[in-house]
């Protein structure tokens, strides 16, 4: 548990040096120098309100009207003033933590969209729910550790504020707020130990409970088509059951701990009068000071028990910090692949593959065996046959994003080879930032674009969506086919040496195919597509077949000669 705290707390303190020496430093530095300010003038109030709440409580014992009034008004403005004063500083609090949540989330979206992270990090059981802990984590992370951060900076200044008042009254006070904390601590961490392992699941399962939500809604149409809503629904039924046991002993456990703290809290009002009231009664002070000891008393005994009053939080802290760290620790992994023995070499005019071996990342059942072939530019290949597995591990080998074989891939640099994949790109941006980027070095004027577009047959559906800054949402307002047809456009725009497709027959008419492979042709673009292997009008657009027939199995042959397109047995 305290070593669990710990680490939490060092890469706390790590991310914070991190965000002060960053760009935002200037902002952070000058809402935290407000909130400190704020701090000093609420305790200097406490404390002044502590001699204030004194001497009006005398004058109360003491029947004296004038004094009564003077200290009543004096009273009601320092409440006044600390009322402001406490709306500030939650501003700036608020404030503060909202450039650090902005900061650090968008540190994480950068470090996760760099150097095809997002994509290994698929692979690594460790790290469930990527999103939810970039979003939801970071924001309940920033949160705590700032109200953390606050309060423990609070309660140094409360303790110093407080300590001379106790002292002056009886050094009793000081020594007995000192061993009681102590005392509450301990126990509090050895009740409450395993809440911080608690809250971790609790991410975990509620996360989980989410994701299978979001698959639900994004499957809708097959889940009603095979009328397995009822699986669906007793799938969500196990993942809530796991959010609810979990959270059953997280309650058990804090209501155990709340029969202590609760007691802890009660006895704080109490400690101080056992002390202070004998020293009324043989009159050795007025009785305003019984009232002061107790409000001094609890504030200084507060500023020592973080442990005891804010054991949850603390839990929930170093389980999300927990999250946090396991997220940043594989994204720093994730930046460069794993090892690897196939080697890609860069060449500008052809695509080749000498002696390339692919097996499958789980069962290491071999998909391609020692496949050498070669592309060059003005060329074209089609890749078919039975095996879908191996034409997708071939196709994403070449994007230089599967590791699982040996072997040499020979290809065109980024700006020389474009990929389109099975699954069109969708992303919530302007349809002109997804056809060229947001890089301000490209600069592609309007009417290149709406060439491109009207090229493909989607001049008029970009009109109709108001044009290329319409903000969009590709599965929502465009089909699968216009998705397609999107993406083929950006290859256009940017005319690389050498584009890679995968299935274009899946989501296009035989019109369009074939209306795609003709410009591809009249672009001087030279191409490998992966095809389904009934489909023989893709012959007429390629040079070379290549069918991969299973088991590892391979052969090669002219497109005007090939015929077998079947399934090999």
């Amino acid at each position: 548990m305290i070593r669990t705290q710990r680490r939490a707390l060092q890469r706390s303190l790590q991310t914070i040096r991190l965000f002060f020496r960053s760009q935002a430093r200037w902002q952070a530095i000058g809402w935290f120098a407000l909130l400190l300010t704020f701090l000093l003038t609420l305790n200097g109030l406490n404390v002044l309100n502590s001699y204030v709440g004194r001497d009006f409580m005398t004058a109360i014992s003491e029947r004296q009207r004038d004094r009564f009034v003077f200290y009543a008004g004096l009273y009601l403005a320092v409440f006044a003033v600390s009322t402001v004063m406490t709306a500030f500083n939650r501003y700036s609090e608020e404030r503060l933590r909202l450039l650090w949540r902005a900061w650090l989330t968008r540190l994480l979206i950068d470090l996760y969209l760099s150097h095809d992270r997002f994509y290994r990090l698929k692979a690594r059981d460790e790290v469930d729910n990527p999103d939810e802990r970039i979003t939801e984590d970071v924001k309940s992370y920033t949160q705590t550790t700032l109200s953390f951060f606050l309060m423990s900076l609070n309660a140094l200044i409360t303790s110093l504020a407080f300590l001379g008042v106790l002292w002056s009254i009886t050094p009793w006070l000081v020594l007995v707020a000192l061993a009681y904390a102590a005392a509450g601590s301990v126990l509090t961490i050895l009740m409450g130990r395993s809440l911080v392992r608690l809250n971790n699941l609790q991410l975990q399962k509620e996360a989980d409970l989410r994701y299978h939500l979001i698959q639900t809604r994004e499957t809708a149409a097959a889940i009603a088509v095979t009328g397995a809503a009822r699986t669906v629904r007793d799938c969500l039924h196990d993942r809530l059951n796991d959010v609810v046991a979990n959270s059953k002993r997280i309650i058990t456990v804090s209501r155990n701990l709340g029969f202590f703290t609760n007691g802890y809290n009660y006895l704080t009002q109490l400690i101080p009068l056992l002390l202070v009231g004998p020293m009324y009664i043989r009159g050795a002070v007025e009785f305003g000071v019984v009232t002061q000891s107790a409000m001094a008393f609890s504030a200084f005994l507060g500023a020592f028990s973080l442990i005891v009053t804010q054991f949850e939080t603390l839990s929930s802290f170093a389980a999300v910090t927990n999250r946090l760290d396991t997220i940043a620790e594989a994204i720093e992994q994730a930046r460069t692949p794993g090892p690897s023995a196939i080697e890609i070499l860069s060449a500008e005019d052809r695509v080749a593959y000498q002696a390339l071996t692919l097996w499958s990342r789980h069962e290491r059942r071999t998909l391609i065996a020692e496949l050498s072939l070669e592309v060059r530019q003005g060329s074209s290949l089609l890749i078919t046959g039975p095996d879908a597995a191996a034409e997708t591990a071939l196709f994403l080998a070449t994007a230089g994003l599967w590791e699982d074989g040996n072997g040499r891939i020979i290809r065109p640099g980024p700006e020389g080879i474009s990929f389109m994949a099975r699954q069109p790109l969708t992303v919530r941006c302007s349809l002109r930032s997804q056809l060229v980027g947001t890089d301000p070095r490209r600069c592609v004027r309007d009417d290149e674009i709406l060439a491109a577009l009207e090229t493909v047959g989607l001049g008029s559906r970009v009109r109709q969506l108001g044009g290329l800054d319409a903000d969009l949402h590709g599965p929502s307002v465009l089909s699968q086919s216009e998705l397609r047809l999107l993406a083929f456009a950006r290859v256009l725009l940017t005319a690389p040496r050498f584009v890679f497709l995968d299935r274009m027959d899946g989501d296009l008419s035989r019109e369009q195919v074939g209306e795609l492979y003709r410009l591809l042709k009249g672009a001087a673009i030279s191409y490998l597509s992966v095809g389904d292997h009934h489909n023989h009008d893709l012959l007429a657009y390629h040079d070379t077949v290549l069918e991969i027939q299973g088991d590892g199995r391979w052969l090669t042959a002219p497109a005007r000669t090939y015929d077998a397109f079947e399934v090999i047995p």
